[in-house]
């Protein structure tokens, strides 16, 4: 699966997802950093399977809507599993 990581998502995340056989590319590795949520939204859907975002306000984007072959993930995590993915001593 093709992801990307909007640039609020920890990159220990992207190292835990290609762990897992995933492409994951994070909005600097993907030449979108600093894009508005329309334009990232926008060429997220040229080329990605999945965008993830832990952005409070993503939701409420006028851009926001169903789109056939991009699905999009809101993270609400907690911060102990922030914390798991940071950790040397932890397997992903």
């Amino acid at each position: 699966m093709r992801i990307v990581l909007d640039e609020n998502v920890d990159v220990a995340l992207k190292r835990y997802l290609t762990s897992l056989g995933h492409a994951v590319d994070s909005a600097k590795d993907a030449g979108m950093h600093g894009l508005e949520n329309g334009e990232f939204i926008a060429k997220a859907r040229q080329g990605y399977d999945l965008l993830i975002t832990n952005d409070k306000d993503f939701q409420l984007q006028k851009h926001l809507r169903p789109t056939p072959g991009l699905g999009i993930v809101l993270l609400r995590a907690c911060d102990s599993i922030i914390w798991t993915f940071r950790r040397p001593d932890v397997e992903p």
